[in-house]
């Protein structure tokens, strides 16, 4: 027909095309004059079309339809990609639901056609509906007179609500239609929508045979139903990534679409967002996976309108389904009638740890002596925590003036990774002496260091040399300091944190033990998971009140008394960290709790020897300190303890400040007398021999 011969070269037909929008261009102009023909038609012959008046124009319409698809497919031979092609043959579209497409774009996109529309239904307002489409595909005066119609007009409909169309409208999706007008599958997005490259994953890190895994057995299964993969753990345990590796092994895309952002944005238009990404899903022939699903499953009740509406149509988009959650799936619900699996994601292994820490600080040679395996051992961290831990540390490098960072630069950026709740029950210790500081048995001491030594090296015995197969638990540390009170079991603990660059809270007993049944228990529990995530060593100071002897069960408060005894012994167990109690009293220990205690260190009360150095280092370097003052006399003549002299040196040296004067012989005698009253113990001046005279100055 002449309307076909004026828009369409048929010459050039038998050449691909160029570029993408020739052919949307060709389609949208091909819907175009159909109308036009419909129009002119049913004007000139009052809304009468002959038989072969409308054979006529469907003949020019396929074969002008069949050389728009002939170009189209030397372009992709040429590998020029067609957005609008990749619709057609994903959506899996008929001729008449392509057609209808294009009715939608041309009223979209020239408004002068609108009175086209309007000759054939008068309430025409921008949206082409069924019945035009059904018009002038078949072209007939009345749709009734097609064949079958009610059932082409419901699955037509259906197929379009679910595929092309938003909302109950009309009118093509916003993001269909810049997907075919721009060819631009990247502005097929929205909030909490994203579309991850197959070529963007190589092999991982660490845990590479999970992937591999996952990959074998879906390989395996049926292609004719739709597999759900349920996938739990920790966040930043690394699930998404493993997915995305499966889908990099399938050589597929991913679609990934989170919930909780879903629902956050704006609830109502939840539905439409999921139709998106389903719609996403099936063009790019993906798998989709469905990131916090446990948003949904939190409040089953609340959510199980959004929950049937996912399940009841994702089978039709797609044949994987991956579901992302935090915790183990509780409602079997879900899994009935469906071909459901689930698969924990654990903790990093400490070997897998270490193999992430060395991927991450492979170009930190420079910045710090520090090395993978050391931080490793420390931080029971999940790969997104050890990603952020080495570039916060990068960074701190860079505003540090590109100093080489410390041990305990390094555990600073790791601990800028974790939020923790620990000072609801447990007081942060700001860890500031170092071993030089400590003044303890060389025996002690070393029987201390060794206990460090436990961390350091805990991957090489546990995991390189295969401790972990005799183990079941028990990998962590638990040490008992005993001694009279001030003989530095505080400090000693505070140079356990330092010299591994940890955290120490001292643990609030008050907090805990509960005299209520079971509540001690809820609350020990809730303190060793918190602790285990904030990677920090637990000081339990004073523990006799719940490291008694255990008593004969001769009511329920004595077995109560025993369970809670029990249980905390149970859970230092299992802490994979270091937990440090003190006592002043061994002999109110149960013997029989030694053996769940890795170390026990005695703090003995300090001797003369040892009394002089601790006065010694007492004093810092910027204190002004009088030539004349006699250390040798004070320790021998004062059996005094290290927490005591700290007391004794504070307040001589704000007796001095106050006098504008050096700390001398007479500020530390009569401070002496002052912590000594404090005890109930009376001097008199003959107590101090030949530096008594000195309290009478003071007086």
């Amino acid at each position: 027909m002449e309307l076909f011969e004026k828009t369409f070269n048929y010459e050039n037909y038998n050449t691909a095309y160029k570029y993408y929008n020739e052919y949307i261009r060709d389609n949208v102009s091909l819907a175009g004059v159909v109308l036009l023909s419909y129009t002119k038609c049913i004007s000139e012959n009052k809304n009468v079309i002959s038989k072969d008046y409308r054979e006529s124009v469907q003949l020019d319409f396929y074969k002008t339809l069949d050389l728009i698809e002939s170009r189209a497919g030397l372009s992709e031979d040429n590998n020029i990609f067609i957005a609008a092609r990749a619709v057609q043959k994903n959506y899996k579209l008929s001729d008449l639901e392509w057609f209808w497409i294009n009715l939608c774009i041309l009223a979209k996109t020239d408004k002068r056609y609108d009175k086209l529309f309007k000759v054939i239904d008068n309430k025409f307002s921008g949206e082409v509906n069924v019945e035009i489409a059904l018009k002038l595909f078949y072209f007939v005066e009345n749709i009734s007179s097609i064949v079958g119609v009610n059932s082409i007009i419901n699955k037509l409909k259906y197929k379009m609500l679910s595929l092309c169309f938003k909302g109950n409208t009309n009118q093509l999706d916003d993001l269909l239609f810049t997907y075919i007008m721009d060819n631009n599958k990247d502005n097929m997005s929205i909030e909490g929508l994203k579309t991850f490259e197959q070529h963007e994953q190589g092999e991982l890190i660490a845990r590479e045979y999970v992937a591999k895994k996952i990959y074998n057995f879906l390989n395996g299964l049926e292609r004719d139903s739709t597999a759900f993969m349920y996938i739990y753990g920790k966040e930043g345990i690394g699930k998404k990534t493993i997915i995305k590796r499966v889908s990099g092994m399938f050589q597929e895309k991913l679609i990934i679409m989170d919930v909780k952002e879903f629902l956050q944005v704006n609830k109502e238009n939840f539905y439409e967002k999921v139709l998106v990404s389903l719609r996403l899903a099936l063009l790019e022939r993906s798998p989709i996976c469905i990131n916090n699903f446990d948003t949904l499953t939190d409040d089953i009740k609340e959510n199980m309108e959004y929950i049937n509406f996912i399940f009841g149509r994702i089978g039709d988009f797609t044949s994987k389904v991956f579901l992302i959650s935090n915790s183990k799936n509780k409602n079997l619900e879900l899994k009935e009638n469906r071909l459901w699996f689930e698969l924990e994601i654990e903790d990093l292994t400490k070997s897998e740890s270490r193999e992430i820490w060395e991927y991450y600080m492979n170009d930190m040679q420079n910045m710090t002596d520090v090395k993978p395996l050391e931080m490793a051992n420390r931080f029971t961290f999940t790969p997104m925590q050890i990603k952020q831990a080495v570039e916060e540390a990068k960074n701190f490098y860079l505003w540090n003036n590109k100093t080489k960072l410390s041990n305990l630069d390094m555990s600073k950026c790791a601990y800028k990774q974790i939020i923790t709740n620990l000072g609801e029950s447990a007081t942060l210790i700001k860890a500031k002496y170092n071993w030089n500081q400590l003044i303890l048995d060389k025996k002690e001491k070393i029987m201390l260091k060794n206990a460090c030594n436990q961390m350091k090296y805990k991957n090489v015995v546990y995991e390189k040399w295969g401790m972990n197969k005799r183990l079941l638990y028990g990998t962590g540390l638990s040490m008992l300091f005993e001694g009279p009170p001030g003989t530095g079991k505080t400090m000693a603990a505070q140079v356990v944190a330092n010299e591994l660059g940890l955290d120490i809270y001292k643990v609030d007993l008050s907090r805990i033990v509960s005299k209520y049944i079971g509540e001690t228990e809820k609350n020990l529990g809730a303190l060793f998971d918190e602790a285990k995530k904030s990677n920090v060593i637990l000081l339990f100071d004073e523990t006799d009140a719940i490291f008694g002897k255990r008593t004969e069960v001769k009511d329920s408060h004595d077995k109560n008394a025993n369970l809670e005894t029990s249980y905390l012994l149970q859970k230092m167990e299992e802490y994979d960290g270091i937990t440090i109690m003190t006592t002043n009293y061994l002999q109110n220990i149960d013997k029989a709790f030694f053996r769940r205690i890795s170390y026990v260190i005695h703090f003995s009360f300090p001797t003369a020897v040892a009394r002089k150095k601790i006065w010694q280092g007492m004093y810092p370097k910027e204190m002004p300190l009088s030539k004349s003052i006699d250390f040798n006399f004070i320790a021998k003549n004062f059996e005094l303890s290290g927490g005591n002299i700290k007391n004794i040196a504070l307040t001589s040296a704000f007796l001095a400040a106050s006098e504008k004067s050096k700390v001398e012989m007479k500020h530390i005698i009569l401070a002496i007398k002052y912590e000594l009253s404090k005890q109930g113990k009376m001097l008199l001046k003959e107590d101090f021999a030949e530096y008594g005279y000195l309290l009478d100055e003071n007086i």
